[in-house]
């Protein structure tokens, strides 16, 4: 079910609170680099091109990582 009756909605802003830093802070390791390399390197023609191979760098990187968790545990449902 999308919705689930199990919490409260402070238990909502706890579970928030705790994916928070790698929620939000993980990506930006990628991100801010990847921004200051495309407004200080990259030339005006190319930045919609580097920015797009930087995106598709870092949505493999999340969907390889993803996956591993996935098959870890369709491995343990066995």
């Amino acid at each position: 079910p999308i919705i689930e009756d199990t919490g409260s909605p402070l238990d909502g802003i706890r579970e928030y609170g705790d994916i928070f830093t790698s929620f939000y802070f993980k990506p930006s390791m990628v991100w801010v680099p990847a921004h200051v390399v495309t407004f200080t390197v990259v030339p005006q023609k190319l930045r919609i091109a580097w920015t797009a191979t930087v995106s598709v760098g870092w949505l493999s990187f999340v969907s390889y990582f993803a996956n591993q968790g996935a098959a870890g545990q369709s491995e343990l449902g066995r």
